[in-house]
C-alpha cells in the first residue's frame, strides 16, 4: 500500500517512505491531468460532520469519478445523491472500523473495484461533463 496526498500533508506522514506528497496546484486542469495520470486504485473522501463541511460540493466524487478512481467516501450530504453504495462508490460511517471496511472491500474485491470505477465514471460524464454543466445552466436560466 502506498498512500498518495494531494495538498495537505497530515503531520507524522512527511517522511515515510510509503506516501508521496504533491504540492497544492492551483491550475486546476494541470491537477486534474495529475490525478488521472496517478492512476490510483482508491480514493479516499473523508468529511467530518459538521455544518462547514456538510455545506460543501461533492468535488472529490467529480473528481475521482472524472479520474476513474473508485472512492471511499464518508457518510455525508455532501455525496448523498451521488455514492450509491457498491454502486457508484462505497459509503462508509466516521468510525475507523467503517473505514477500514470500506477500503478493505475494494482492496479484496477487484471486480467491485472496477465496477464502481466504470458506473461513477459513467455518471460523472452524463452529469458533470461541460456540454451537461452548460446544458443546466441554459435550461435554469430559461426557466427562472
Amino acid at each position: 500500500v502506498k498512500l498518495h496526498f494531494h495538498g495537505f500533508l497530515p503531520s507524522g506522514f512527511e517522511r515515510h517512505p510509503r506516501v508521496e506528497h504533491v504540492q497544492m496546484n492551483s491550475d486546476y486542469r494541470a491537477f486534474l491531468r495529475n490525478l488521472d495520470e496517478c492512476a490510483w486504485d482508491i480514493g479516499l473522501a473523508p468529511l467530518g460532520d459538521n455544518l462547514f463541511n456538510n455545506c460543501k460540493t461533492n468535488n472529490k466524487f467529480r473528481e475521482y469519478s472524472a479520474c476513474y478512481i473508485p472512492g471511499v467516501y464518508s457518510q455525508s450530504p455532501v455525496y448523498t445523491n451521488w455514492v450509491v453504495h457498491g454502486e457508484t462508490g462505497i459509503s462508509v460511517t466516521q468510525t475507523e472500523d467503517s473505514w477500514y471496511e470500506g477500503i478493505k472491500q475494494l482492496i479484496v474485491n477487484p471486480a467491485l473495484r472496477d465496477k464502481i470505477r466504470l458506473q461513477a465514471g459513467a455518471l460523472a460524464r452524463q452529469h458533470f461533463s461541460i456540454q451537461a454543466c452548460a446544458d443546466n445552466w441554459l435550461n435554469s436560466l430559461l426557466h427562472v
